[in-house]
């Protein structure tokens, strides 16, 4: 929802200083709004087209670059150019428009100039995905030596529908998703391009092959699911027989499952982030993917693998601070455990997606589900993020059991 904003000097800059995300809009210049961001803030002027009668959204330039009065006298210039062609006619781009290569490593160094910087494992990864390694081509190198301005929507549906591996140097499959959002950060913060939309609106993610019809989404996706889980519980319980592994292992994955928690968070807790009286655990920034410090509450069947756990935690000595300590000591000196091998019917990370589904069957919201994990929703307008900043959408020990009642009515 935008807010209206008297088009002065004084109220665009105390908008601009106070950052986003919001939106802006001016009754003196219908059509003009300001959109602050976290790092930046874009004049936007919507018109509709007198041919077509579409609704263009035009970006004219960066506030304070384009102050409050050469706005308005560009917004009118654009507006007559509109109604006198019957179209948007994109004015000339500038000389010298960059590659993408080149436009991807000034997004990086733009945005490592911030306070709020590209986290070193985040930028090797994007990094992998556009220039590759000595041992494979990236996802992206197709793209890396074209002008960024001649990169177009249907180039991108042909790069993800051509049947190429989409893998990590690791051979993991990686998500398209992370490569559209490396092209989309990459033309946002382009300066050439910026009259463009961005080339990955409405991009069709799934390979051909894998599509299926709304119908037969409709009919086995329960069922796969379950089906998923239920073998994914039987290869857990399998693991307390085996007297070969870590005794450990089974309530580590246990807890990974009605938590939701990512892996690296999980066992990098301590026992004094713990709080059994209270059903809650303390999750700290440094071990968070998103950075975000966490205090989550916890189901009954969570609580009751931490109990079965602590006797095994405090045997293995060492590091017994460790929640799920590894049996032996690395070459650091101690009881960290830094991966944890895949099951037959589903890695680690398969938890979280288990989770998820649980949570939606037990009617929990996005933004609940969401914090039980321990994540932040991405992709919120100004909004819907103001009005999760402002209620939170906390979720506690009840919803936590409702997510675990979901997961024992298919498993036990």
């Amino acid at each position: 929802m935008a807010t209206k904003l008297n088009l002065t000097e004084a109220k665009v800059a105390k908008a601009h200083r106070d950052r986003g995300p919001a939106t802006y809009t001016f009754d003196a210049q219908p059509g003009l709004s300001l959109n602050v961001g976290k790092t930046k803030s874009s004049w936007v002027l919507r018109k509709r087209e007198g041919d077509t009668g579409r609704l263009v959204a035009i970006t004219l330039g960066e506030y304070p670059g384009i102050d409050h009065n050469a706005v308005q006298a560009l917004a009118a210039n654009t507006r007559a150019g509109i109604e006198e062609v019957g179209r948007y006619v994109a004015p000339e781009k500038k000389a010298g428009v960059p590659t993408f290569g080149e436009a991807f490593e000034r997004y990086c160094r733009r945005k490592n100039s911030t306070n709020k910087g590209l986290k070193p494992t985040t930028e090797a990864d994007y990094r992998r995905q556009v220039f590759g390694t000595e041992q494979r081509k990236g996802n992206l190198h197709k793209l890396v030596d074209r002008p960024i301005d001649t990169i177009s929507r249907d180039d991108l549906q042909r790069l993800f529908d051509s049947g190429e591996p989409f893998k990590d140097a690791k051979g993991h499959t990686a998500t398209a998703q992370l490569c559209r959002r490396i092209i989309a950060f990459t033309f946002n913060d382009c300066d050439e391009v910026a009259h463009l939309r961005p080339p990955t609106a409405k991009l069709n993610m799934d390979p051909p092959r894998t599509r299926r019809t709304k119908d037969e989404c409709e009919d086995d996706e329960s069922t796969w699911q379950i089906g998923r889980l239920q073998d994914l519980w039987m290869d857990i319980e399998s693991l307390r027989d085996d007297p070969r592994i870590n005794p450990g292992l089974p309530n580590l994955w246990m807890f990974g499952l009605f938590t939701g928690i990512r892996m690296s968070a999980i066992l990098s807790l301590t026992w004094d982030r713990v709080d059994l009286a209270e059903r809650k655990i303390r999750l700290r920034a440094e071990d968070q993917k998103n950075g975000v410090a966490r205090t989550l509450p916890l189901s009954d069947a969570a609580v009751d693998i931490l109990l079965r756990q602590r006797p095994i935690s405090t045997a293995l000595g060492g590091n017994a601070d460790l929640v799920f300590p590894s049996t032996r000591v690395n070459r650091k000196g101690t009881r960290r455990m830094y991966q944890v091998r895949r099951l037959d019917n589903g890695s680690f990370h398969s938890c979280r997606h288990h989770f998820s589904t649980a949570a939606s069957n037990a009617g929990l919201s996005d933004y609940q589900w969401a914090f039980l994990r321990g994540d932040i929703l991405h992709g919120l307008n100004s909004g819907q993020a103001r009005m999760a900043k402002t209620y939170k959408h906390e979720a506690t020990d009840e919803e936590a059991n409702k997510v675990a009642t979901e997961i024992l009515k298919v498993t036990v």
